[in-house]
């Protein structure tokens, strides 16, 4: 079953619709207690709250049995795609952060003209650092062969988000000097929005103005 609803969030996914996963877990009247309790504390901290209420969290979403997936089409409001395409020809820099999944982020990135057939896409979506660098390596090569007028899509995930290291964005950034790069990251977590912009603010500094 897992391999079966792996399969329909992906394609899912590629259509552009919000996906949700269902799943479920028998929890002990005495255990919800305890880490009800815990939660409440954790809620009513004034120092670090998000971190202590996810950490609580975490705790509870474990062993859950898979029920299955749905998905629903979550249409742009009026305009929006106008609006973006409009702030970009006016030199401004838009990004993309959300939570979905890297295909739903792509095809609302095109919904919206974020995106375009003539932009390179630069994808970031591995889990391990020493696979991100590589991967930057191997982009690297393609911008220093093409010309700096080309436009990139610059296209992370969450899980890829947490190992760009400062030497990375560095390196990347300086290579990609003075080319016009469209940012959209992708599975973010609430703490990952609140923590962005110090991975990918010095690469899109060096991008185009």
């Amino acid at each position: 079953m897992k391999v079966s609803t792996q399969s329909l969030l992906h394609e899912y996914a590629k259509k552009g619709l919000r996906t949700l996963v269902l799943a479920r877990r028998e929890i002990d009247p005495k255990m919800y207690k305890e880490w009800e309790q815990r939660y409440h504390e954790a809620s009513t901290q004034i120092h670090d709250r998000d971190e202590a209420m996810m950490r609580v969290q975490d705790e509870i979403e474990v062993e859950l049995e898979l029920v299955g997936a749905t998905a629903i089409e979550d249409k742009l409001q009026d305009e929006v795609g106008l609006t973006i395409s409009q702030l970009k020809d006016a030199g401004i820099k838009v990004w993309v952060l959300t939570g979905d999944k890297t295909e739903t982020a792509v095809n609302i990135g095109y919904s919206c003209q974020l995106l375009t057939d003539e932009m390179t896409h630069i994808e970031l979506t591995e889990k391990e650092h020493h696979a991100i660098e590589k991967k930057i390596d191997k982009y690297l090569e393609v911008v220093r062969n093409l010309n700096t007028e080309t436009n990139y899509a610059l296209i992370v995930s969450g899980d890829a988000l947490i190992h760009i290291s400062h030497d990375v964005k560095h390196h990347l950034a300086q290579k990609v000097h003075g080319v016009t790069i469209s940012l959209i990251c992708s599975s973010l977590k609430l703490l990952i929005h609140v923590r962005l912009c110090w991975p990918v603010e010095y690469l899109l500094s060096k991008s185009k103005n």
